[in-house]
């Protein structure tokens, strides 16, 4: 993950009784929660983009190519047609 989603602070756990602590505290950490939802899901969508790239590049090499860079083509094929969200 990257480091502007670990510079976010972490949520408090437990709540106040009274509702208007509790009404308080949500507005106080609404913009928080959604950085820190935002950041992972741009993160994991960045990843995952990546990673199709890459695979549709490994599926597009040659023979020689793939030897060029140390793999069989039964590795190359087997990495090339994994998902996108398959690590």
């Amino acid at each position: 993950m990257n480091t502007q989603c670990n510079q976010l602070q972490p949520l408090p756990r437990q709540f106040s009784s009274s509702s208007r602590n509790i009404a308080a505290f949500e507005i106080q950490n609404l913009t928080t929660w959604v950085d820190r939802v935002t950041c992972r899901f741009m993160t994991t969508f960045r990843t995952w983009r990546q990673r199709s790239k890459e695979r549709n590049e490994l599926a597009a090499m040659s023979p020689a190519q793939a030897k060029d860079i140390g793999l069989t083509m039964t590795d190359l094929r087997q990495e090339a047609n994994k998902e996108f969200w398959q690590n």
